[in-house]
């Protein structure tokens, strides 16, 4: 049995607008929730999903669902490319009023942790997206920033400091191996370390603009998830990491085309962190959903909770 942190579940509505069930603010759960490793259940939130579409293969269901919210997507990323867009632009600039060249390598993504409390917008619509509800972009996206901007200002720094002293770590010791062949132990561990870090954000994101917790907490929990998860973590991972050599490659080993160039900018523009946001959520909000909120709903619904249950914990 596992242990995972969280608080009493609520639910706050918005009082600005109607509340749609499921849409508007954070659960929150008392207590800590015993979890088992073995389970096979979670319930669908949203009213209304149709029970044949409910048993189709979770591979059907995504493309369903992303082909439902495709213009919703595509307006959701270019609110989003907003703040990417002043990020490179003063990335730009510190490379070319720096002239210090540890300085200049040390600041070279710095920007880009102004973007992370953008990526709590980002979540949380593409959250309610996966799960069903309903989401006002703009609106949504503009409070889910300004609820949840602290604690993802500090974990972007944090990823920020982590990936620049995994990177230095792996240069090293990538840099060794032909000297000594031991170094592939820290280089393999380095992998490791990056396979956990990024796992684990494949939920940290997610649970803060779920639940209620401290960041330390929401932390804990992430952690166990890369175990509970494992395969849904690998099957991401590969898939991202297939995808960032596959720009790579067309980028780099194939020179640069300048219709390759356009086709990725535009994508960037208009689809790919939409799109990647929606992919991660649909992925692992199933699991949260099953481990996290309803045994909380469980123990104050039984029979509701009952009635609730599905087969389709699954993924691709």
């Amino acid at each position: 049995m596992m242990k995972i942190i969280s608080k009493k579940y609520t639910t706050a509505a918005t009082p600005r607008r109607k509340p749609i069930p499921g849409c508007s603010g954070k659960e929150n759960f008392s207590g800590g929730i015993q979890v088992g490793l073995i389970s096979n259940h979670y319930t669908k939130e949203g009213p209304g999903v149709p029970d044949e579409e409910e048993q189709r293969s979770a591979f059907v269901r995504f493309w369903q669902y992303f082909g439902r919210r495709f213009t919703s997507l595509i307006k959701l990323n270019l609110l989003f490319v907003i703040p990417v867009a002043a990020a490179i632009t003063l990335l730009f600039v510190f490379s070319t009023v720096i002239n210090n060249e540890v300085l200049r390598n040390l600041m070279a993504f710095a920007p880009f942790i102004l973007v992370a409390p953008f990526v709590a917008g980002l979540t949380y619509v593409t959250r309610n997206y996966a799960r069903r509800d309903h989401a006002f972009i703009f609106s949504d996206f503009k409070d889910a920033v300004k609820e949840n901007w602290k604690p993802f200002l500090i974990d972007g720094f944090i990823c920020y400091v982590m990936f620049f002293v995994i990177s230095i770590a792996m240069n090293y010791y990538g840099g060794q191996i032909a000297n000594n062949k031991l170094f592939y132990v820290p280089y393999i561990l380095c992998i490791l370390l990056t396979f956990i870090f990024v796992s684990s954000h494949f939920y940290i994101p997610v649970m803060i603009v779920t639940f209620d917790l401290k960041l330390r907490q929401i932390y804990k929990n992430a952690l166990l998830f890369t175990v509970i998860g494992l395969w849904r973590n690998i099957f991401l991972f590969v898939l991202l990491a297939a995808g960032v050599y596959g720009v790579s490659y067309l980028l780099t080993i194939l020179e640069i085309n300048l219709w390759v160039l356009l086709i990725v900018i535009l994508l960037a523009i208009f689809i790919l962190f939409s799109f990647v946001a929606f992919l991660i959520n649909f992925t692992v909000y199933p699991l949260i959903d099953r481990l996290l909120i309803h045994p909380s709903q469980n123990q104050e619904d039984p029979a509701a909770a009952k009635k609730s249950k599905t087969n389709n914990d699954d993924i691709f």
